[in-house]
């Protein structure tokens, strides 16, 4: 039988894919075909529409970048220091620089440039205290004020001309010659500033310990200097002929004249408020104070003799002077210290023997003038507190911007041994007294010092104690005006400057001692203006001066107490 064509095609179809089917892993079962209906449509797939929201990532956590910090520079100071007449730099020179705020103390010494460089300074708003001093000029004190970054800055030296006394001794004149008078003698090895010469060089003209001038022969020192920088002055007028004259020993020193030593004044309150001056207490070495002659001041410490120490470690010996700038002109300054003074001719430091005249003045320089003998120089009557502890002070008004303090001695030149110590200088505004008042009477006095007893000594701090609570009591009742009570404080505060004081102390009784002392010193001065209200009649005590000696009885029994037990222990009490 004959296949239909459409057939045979079918099958040609199926067999091709049947071979080709062959070749995979497992054979396919042939499918059945079934023609498809030709009445029913094919249905038409719908679509479900698929979403074509994105969606919304979560936000990231970006950190916002912080703004760069902007780098203060460092404060870096750099010191030039020339000559001040022909503007050459000045190597070797020493620049110190100490800020007690901060604790800074340092020196450098100037290169070769003249330059003195400090990196380790701070920025700060209160100033840092500068001494620079160089061989052969007169040493400059100034306050520097650093900022961020480099501060330059450019300090002019003066050359200064110093004349060596070579000889044995050596006359003082009124002028350049034989004829004229003798006002003073100096020693061997003294150095005086020269200030002027004569026309022909001959004769110099200095300046003394006292602040004055005279002529001086150069022919009995050597000069360090250049004489050309002194002015040359005309000799003054020759003595009358007429005149008598006292024909003066060769070389014989002639002694200065005695002192008229005042009565000691009642010790002064310090000012409330800032101390204006640079190291106050010397706890720093010299800084910020100068000697009359240029030199270095001469310190004691507390290792060398306790009892020349007023507090802390170091006081004074002799006297310098501090200059104070930027203060207020009209305004009235008030300057004190402690002052001490021993006088003999053995070696016993403990105690004065046949003493000399000592005077001990402090002073003010209203113009900024550092010279005592001047008119413009304010001082304080001198006082000769032997073996004891004494506060001075003097007040004066301001007529510039800069003021002079000096720490004065005058001493004669016998017994062998005149020494005077300063301590706990202080300077401020003077406070406002609370009423007029007249002229106080004389102050009662401070015995002598008697030799020393344990049991003695601890006697009287034990009574300086019941005193000075006595007076905290009475001060109370003064401030509040009840009638009676300012003559019983009176009786009190002379107690406590009539306390007895001794001498040959032994060294494990100094310190004990030394607090007895501050203790009586300190309600003193704090009470001062207390004191002189009662003295006049009485009257309103303002809140400053109240306050004022209340605090001084705060800050002293707590000293004192523990001081009397130490006094006990010595004792085996």
């Amino acid at each position: 039988m004959k296949l239909k064509p459409a057939l045979t095609l079918l099958h040609i179809t199926l067999t091709l894919w049947l071979l080709a089917s062959c070749s995979q892993a497992a054979p396919a079962p042939t499918p059945t075909i079934q023609p498809p209906p030709t009445d029913t449509p094919t249905d038409t797939a719908t679509l479900t529409p698929v979403s074509t929201d994105t969606p919304t990532p979560a936000p990231t956590s970006t950190s916002t970048p912080s703004p760069s910090p902007t780098m203060t520079p460092e404060p870096l100071l750099v010191i030039q220091v020339v000559d001040e007449e022909n503007g050459e730099a000045l190597a070797g020179a020493t620049v110190k620089l100490t800020h007690s705020r901060l604790q800074f103390d340092a020196s450098q010494t100037t290169n070769t440039d003249g330059q003195a460089t400090f990196d380790d300074v701070q920025a700060s708003r209160w100033a840092y205290e500068t001494v620079v001093t160089a061989q052969g000029y007169h040493d400059i004190r100034d306050k520097i004020t650093v900022e961020p970054g480099e501060n330059n800055l450019t300090i002019n030296l003066t050359p200064r001309v110093l004349a060596l006394v070579t000889s044995e001794s050596a006359n003082l004149r009124s002028g350049p010659g034989d004829v004229y008078d003798v006002v003073g003698a100096v020693n061997q090895d003294a150095i005086l500033p020269v200030v002027g010469q004569s026309e022909d060089g001959e004769w110099l003209v200095v300046e003394t310990a006292k602040g004055e001038t005279a002529w001086l022969s150069g022919t009995l020192v050597d000069v360090e200097g250049e004489l050309s920088r002194v002015t040359t002055l005309a000799s003054p007028p020759t003595p009358s002929p007429t005149m008598t004259m006292t024909p003066e020993p060769t070389f014989t020193p002639t002694p200065p004249p005695a002192v008229a030593v005042a009565p000691a004044p009642p010790p002064a309150a310090p000012p409330s408020g800032d101390n204006l001056l640079v190291n106050p207490g010397f706890e720093h070495g010299p800084v910020g104070w100068t000697l009359r002659n240029g030199g270095t001041p001469w310190l004691y410490s507390i290792s060398d003799y306790a009892q020349f120490i007023h507090s802390g470690d170091k006081a004074l010996v002799y006297g310098a002077y501090q200059y104070i700038d930027n203060v207020t002109p009209g305004v009235t300054y008030r300057f004190g210290a402690w002052a001490r003074t021993w006088s003999s001719p053995d070696e016993d430091r403990t105690v004065s023997k046949n003493p000399g005249n000592i005077a001990m003045l402090v002073c003010i320089n209203v113009a900024g003038e550092d010279v005592v003998g001047l008119e413009t120089t304010i001082c304080s009557g001198g006082g000769n507190p032997l073996d004891t502890w004494q506060y001075y002070s003097i007040d004066a008004i301001a007529t510039s911007t800069r003021i002079v303090v000096f720490l004065h001695i005058q001493a004669p030149m016998a017994p062998r041994h005149n020494e005077g110590f300063w301590d706990d200088a202080f300077l401020s505004v003077a406070p406002v007294a609370a009423t007029p008042t007249p002229p106080p009477a004389p102050a009662p006095t401070r015995p002598d010092p008697i030799p020393f007893g344990g049991v003695a000594l601890r006697d009287s701090m034990a009574h300086l104690q019941w005193v000075i609570e006595q007076m905290g009591g009475l001060l109370d009742r003064v401030y509040s005006g009840q009638a009676g009570s300012c003559s019983e404080y009176l009786d009190y505060y002379a107690q406590t400057i009539q306390i007895t004081t001794y001498h040959s102390i032994p060294d494990e009784w100094q310190g004990v001692y030394n607090e007895y002392v501050w203790s009586a010193d300190n309600v003193l001065a704090t009470n001062e203006q207390i004191y002189l209200l009662c003295q006049s009649g009485g009257g309103k005590v303002s809140q400053l001066n109240y306050g004022l000696a209340r605090s001084g009885i705060h800050d002293t029994l707590p000293r004192l107490i523990p001081a009397i037990a130490t006094a006990n222990a010595l004792l085996g009490q």
